[in-house]
């Protein structure tokens, strides 16, 4: 059948970069400006009816936005690093485009405009900013004890390949943190904690059955842990 083949995916990917290293190499600052076109896009969406994937060509989509990520020695002890990444995604062709539902809003004969909208999974923008601190410990010959804390932001975005509006997802942002020992090339002791605010949100969604059954998936809550690792 015909929705069991579609055509060859082409990508074209414009960047400017650069890479540097500030006050003495303290500061380690990276940058990247983009533009990535796609010719026949290929989009996946699961077909519940049929328990299948469809696969299906969306006639062009762009994506352009800029990177920025650095290190910052601040003390001998303590360091602070982060990226952040703003970008903007769409479909600058799609106008027959599946739906989710037959009453999907905006679906005529089993099919909707996307041309314009952004693409699932896409964040405007995104960031991560993290701490660390670790120093030598005088009882233990070899061992350092660190610190870390970390916060990661995503902006609004849909989690659903066809985007209908009850797969939006909301901004969030989220805690983490991880203290522990770390003998160098020989062993590492850590206690670990994510998602440390208990936000709640979701890590996927789908629609399963029939017409708009939605099933939603909901990521981990506040998390801990202990991890050991022995290197050998």
């Amino acid at each position: 059948p015909d929705q069991w083949t579609w055509d060859p995916e082409i990508a074209y990917n414009y960047e400017l970069g650069m890479k540097s290293e500030w006050l003495d190499n303290t500061l380690r600052l990276n940058g990247a400006i983009f533009l990535t076109t796609f010719e026949d896009f290929q989009v996946s969406q699961s077909v519940p009816a049929a328990v299948a994937v469809l696969v299906s060509n969306a006639a062009e989509v762009e994506a352009k936005g800029i990177e920025l990520e650095f290190t910052a020695l601040l003390s001998d002890n303590f360091t602070l690093d982060g990226s952040a990444t703003y970008v903007q995604s769409e479909y600058t062709d799609y106008a027959a485009a599946p739906c989710a539902y037959s009453t999907q809003p905006g679906c005529v004969g089993g099919v909707q405009d996307l041309t314009g909208e952004t693409l699932d999974h896409a964040p405007e923008l995104s960031f991560n900013l993290g701490a660390e601190y670790r120093d030598s410990l005088v009882a233990l010959n070899g061992v350092e004890w660190f610190g870390r804390l970390d916060v990661v932001y995503k902006d609004d975005q849909n989690l659903y390949v066809l985007l209908p509006d009850e797969t939006e997802q909301g901004a969030y942002a989220l805690w983490n943190a991880r203290i522990g020992l770390d003998a160098t090339d020989s062993w590492k002791l850590t206690l670990w904690g994510r998602n440390l605010a208990d936000e709640e949100y979701l890590s996927s969604t789908d629609f399963a059955g029939t017409g708009a059954n939605l099933e939603q998936i909901p990521a981990l809550p506040r998390t801990y842990g202990v991890t050991a690792d022995w290197y050998f």
